[in-house]
């Protein structure tokens, strides 16, 4: 899921993250991804979790009403503060290599990331 792939990158710095396709684990870069899959914008979805092509099980319900009235909350609202609390956490990381590329990209696309 995106929020997981988002996670990790943020929090990680995106080192270390596979993929399978059943057959092995492969590295989930974008160069890995395209010529495994033919998408390159592949491995940048986690950071269109909050676009709206997003596709959150509760937006897909239609925040059905719970047993107690009320609607079901939006996962999209409910991890924009997890998100930006990890983002958080990388800034304060920067100068560590590791988070150099995601950092850039991060920085490249704030606002579609991080939408207000």
């Amino acid at each position: 899921c995106r929020a997981e792939q988002l996670s990790y990158k943020l929090g990680h710095g995106g080192l270390d993250m596979y993929w399978t396709d059943g057959a092995g684990l492969m590295p989930f870069t974008a160069e890995e991804l395209a010529h495994r899959d033919g998408q390159e914008e592949w491995a940048t979805l986690p950071f269109d979790m909050f676009h709206d092509t997003s596709e959150f099980t509760c937006c897909a319900r239609a925040h059905k009403i719970n047993g107690r009235g009320q609607p079901q909350p939006c996962d999209r609202h409910a991890l924009m503060l997890p998100m930006l609390g990890l983002y958080a956490q990388m800034l304060t990381r920067r100068d560590e290599p590791r988070f150099a590329e995601i950092l850039r990209e991060v920085e490249r696309r704030t606002a579609e990331i991080f939408p207000s």
